[in-house]
């Protein structure tokens, strides 16, 4: 993707492709910045990203802190669990299931 955006535009539709551009160029930049909202768009998404990590952080931290701090029933239970959870990388679980996951096909 890096190195799409400093192809000229001719380039990135070419019928053979090269794994780097021999002309780099900053058009595709300019034109964003010109001809775009850009500025808007990225304060918008910054807004939004921001709001969500602080939200996150903030029930993220209070959900420590009752496991931490009280003890209840299947306290150990949850915190194997959770040690599961992150054991399992993210990539296995974008796996699709293939045709023995539970449907049968009779």
């Amino acid at each position: 993707m890096v190195l799409g955006a400093f192809e000229p535009a001719g380039e990135i539709e070419s019928s053979e492709p090269r794994p780097w551009t021999l002309s780099p160029s900053l058009d595709s930049f300019r034109r964003v910045f010109e001809q775009q909202e850009f500025g808007r768009y990225f304060l918008n998404s910054l807004v939004v990203a921001g709001t969500l990590v602080i939200a996150s952080a903030v029930i993220a931290f209070l959900a420590a802190t009752a496991v931490t701090r009280f003890r209840f029933r299947f306290r150990t239970t949850l915190l194997i669990m959770f040690l599961v959870a992150q054991m399992v990388p993210v990539e296995a679980l974008t796996i699709p299931c293939s045709s023995s996951c539970g449907t049968s096909a009779s």
